[in-house]
């Protein structure tokens, strides 16, 4: 029974097999039939789809060969511009060939020796200027050495106070000689101009307090300001110092040196009369 029921089985699945294959055969010839149809019927979906892909296709193609035309019509535009410019240098470059070497070599031999010639000339007018400009400066800084020769000292004393015969010898050596002596009258107004520099030979006595006073009161109106050598030196007699009083008569002006022996006497004038009174307002400032 069991064998019987495998044949009915196996019958049965040659059976769907051959059914199968004949539905196949007849499906495939359907779809022959139906793919050969008349020119005049209607195409399906498919084919319209494919043929509008294919026209799409042909109209990129065609756009894409314009952009191509238009890109090769650029470059050949620029590659004409590279040669007409290039073109225009060779022909600037065999005009200066020409003008440089067609010319005879004397023309040549002129045209290096004018140019060596006026390099030289810049040259040497460069280094004579330069020398003027230090003859210049030389010639003022001994012109302003030598100037305290002409600059002028006022020596105020009383007229009975000794002569510096001495001292004044000495600042002839040195090359000062527009020294000129004030000595005015007891209790009397004096003129002092406009001196580079006062000495006063001070005694410590009332009069020589006055003096100092009549000075002070005018040399603090000066500007620029006039130093003044207070000389207190006596060769004989008791050695004078500035006192309280005189300095009270000093209070707010301050180009005063008191100096005690010929010697800084000496010193300082020279020392105080080589610089002008505009330097020494310069460095007090």
């Amino acid at each position: 029974m069991k064998l019987r029921g495998n044949g009915f089985a196996v019958l049965a699945l040659l059976a769907a097999l051959i059914l199968c294959s004949v539905g196949a055969a007849s499906w495939a010839a359907d779809a022959k039939v139906a793919s050969a149809k008349p020119e005049g019927e209607k195409p399906s979906l498919a084919q319209e789809s494919f043929d509008r892909r294919g026209e799409s296709l042909a109209e990129e193609r065609q756009i894409l060969e314009r952009q191509a035309d238009r890109q090769y019509s650029g470059i050949e535009k620029l590659i004409d511009r590279i040669l007409w410019v290039f073109g225009l240098l060779a022909t600037a470059a065999l005009g200066l060939f020409a003008w440089f070497f067609g010319k005879s070599k004397q023309d040549f031999k002129k045209t290096i020796s004018e140019t060596f010639e006026k390099q030289a000339q810049e040259i040497v007018e460069k280094e004579a200027e330069q020398l003027r400009q230090r003859y210049e400066n030389i010639k003022a800084e001994v012109e302003d050495l030598s100037a305290y020769k002409r600059r002028q000292v006022a020596w105020v004393a009383k007229p009975d106070a000794p002569s510096p015969e001495g001292v004044l010898k000495a600042l002839h050596a040195t090359g000062l000689q527009n020294i000129s002596f004030v000595t005015p009258e007891a209790g009397k107004e004096f003129e002092l101009g406009d001196p580079d520099l006062v000495i006063l030979t001070f005694d410590g006595t009332d009069e020589g307090r006055r003096l100092l006073s009549v000075l002070v009161s005018n040399l603090k109106q000066k500007s620029p300001p006039v130093p003044l050598l207070i000389y207190t030196f006596s060769s004989g007699g008791t050695q004078v110092r500035l006192d309280k009083a005189e300095l009270e008569i000093l209070d707010g002006f301050d180009w005063y040196i008191p100096v005690n022996f010929p010697g800084q006497l000496l010193a300082q004038t020279q020392l105080l009369i080589r610089r002008s009174r505009s330097l020494l307002g310069e460095s007090h400032g």
